[in-house]
């Protein structure tokens, strides 16, 4: 059903390029989409009484050009809404409770052309931020695998469109920018968790830094602290899982008990996280 809807932006993802076809046609198409998640507060000229989540997906012809969405900015336009699907097998994942979990009660869809989006002075919320730096640092290495490499560079060293796209999942969590044909084969195999940011990577980027941290002489105090400060902006960054949580919660009882010289019981550790 078709809603008009006044919002804030709270979240972007990044544009992406997919091919699609009209219902009972094979003639295939090739589109644009982005997807946010805005903070509702009118539809069809009433205002609600508590903001609402929706997670809207933008549509547009690949060769348009789409604006550039940012986080605070004021967004109103006619949108179609619907809540998310729920199928009644048992101890199937319903897709509902996880959205409201993130705040989001409905899905929807509207073409760019049908979209205003007004620059505000709000200022971004925490999660906005740290998602738009995810959504930076993403692009980032993207376009870094798309320039020419280096004459001087083996062939094994160099990163495909791929190649980047999969490293974006693996170190920042984003995976926006994976599309059905880099995720069809991890889903069918059952390792599509080695695209997700887990408690191991955070494991790995606290020995890191406690590492290097020590290797620079810090006290150990300080030590702990700086481990544990960037422990919890990487945590953030990669949208804090549930796998992340509980690796920084260990990490955090770990340090703590040796900057107090405690016995480490890693049992107790694991049972408190």
């Amino acid at each position: 059903t078709q809603h008009l809807v006044e919002g804030t932006i709270e979240r972007t993802s990044a544009l992406r390029l997919s091919a699609s076809s009209a219902p009972y046609s094979d003639v295939m198409r090739q589109e644009q989409s982005q997807q946010v998640d805005l903070r509702v507060t009118i539809v069809d000229g009433q205002r609600l009484p508590v903001p609402e989540g929706l997670r809207l997906t933008l549509y547009a012809p690949a060769d348009a050009a789409l604006p550039a969405l940012r986080c605070g900015d004021a967004l109103r336009g006619e949108a179609e809404m619907h809540a998310a699907e729920k199928f009644l097998n048992p101890d199937v994942w319903d897709e509902g409770a996880w959205l409201r979990r993130q705040g989001i009660s409905a899905l929807g869809s509207a073409r760019v052309g049908n979209v205003t989006a007004t620059v505000t002075k709000a200022r971004p919320g925490f999660t906005c931020q740290f998602h738009a730096a995810q959504q930076a640092a993403s692009g980032r290495l993207v376009s870094l695998a798309d320039q020419p490499a280096p004459v001087w560079m083996p062939a094994s060293l160099r990163l495909t469109h791929d190649d980047a796209v999969m490293l974006t999942a693996m170190l920042t969590g984003d995976r926006t920018l994976l599309g059905h044909r880099l995720r069809v084969g991890f889903e069918r195999t059952g390792s599509f968790h080695l695209l997700v940011v887990s408690g191991m990577h955070l494991a790995i980027f606290a020995g890191v830094v406690f590492w290097i941290a020590r290797r620079l002489l810090l006290p150990r105090t300080w030590a702990m602290l700086a481990t544990v400060g960037l422990s919890l902006a990487y945590a953030l960054f990669t949208g804090f899982g549930q796998p992340v949580q509980r690796a920084f919660w260990m990490v955090t009882l770990y340090l703590a008990g040796r900057m107090r010289w405690r016995e480490r019981r890693p049992l107790n550790a694991i049972g408190f996280a």
